[in-house]
């Protein structure tokens, strides 16, 4: 738990690169990743000197993995060509414990958020460039994309049930 207005941060990442020579004058490559961080802070959300009771604290985890594949080759003397993949993958959590009831006396303004985003990318994709002469080159490429994203935002009681005051028909109808 942090709540002197400090903030603690982990990052790391790992990546790979390898290339495959095949017959014919082709060319085999795999490019994947992964990178993430934790980072846990507090802040003093009223700035009175006293933190205690008055503030939050917060905690932001990510994840994310990427892999490409990509062929490359050549048709004759005028012609090189790429086709390949994408996907990508990342989770983040925003987890935060807020203590705002400063903000209206007697308030159950004191809350649990854990929201999440899950997102991600696929793509296909292909390029051919045309040597027209010794000075001109022709390029024409295609690709697909697909993105998502899916963001969960959550705000409960300490002990996770539905805040009636942050979410008065949620907790209503028994889900927020």
């Amino acid at each position: 738990t942090v709540q002197d207005n400090r903030q603690l941060f982990e990052g790391w990442g790992l990546s790979g690169h390898l290339r495959q020579a095949l017959g014919g004058g082709m060319k085999l490559e795999a490019i994947t990743a992964w990178r993430g961080y934790r980072s846990l802070w507090g802040a003093d959300d009223d700035l009175a000197p006293q933190a205690a009771g008055s503030g939050g604290n917060h905690r932001l985890e990510h994840d994310f993995v990427s892999q490409e594949l990509r062929l490359n080759g050549r048709a004759g003397e005028r012609v090189d060509w790429t086709v390949g993949g994408f996907v990508s993958r990342q989770k983040t959590t925003y987890y935060t414990l807020q203590d705002i009831r400063y903000v209206v006396p007697g308030s159950a303004l004191q809350f649990v958020g854990d929201d999440t985003v899950d997102a991600g990318s696929e793509a296909v994709y292909a390029t051919g460039i045309f040597k027209a002469t010794p000075s001109v080159n022709v390029t024409a490429g295609l690709r697909y994309t697909s993105d998502f994203k899916d963001y969960t935002f959550t705000r409960r009681n300490l002990d996770g049930t539905i805040n009636a005051y942050l979410d008065p028909v949620g907790a209503a109808n028994g889900s927020g």
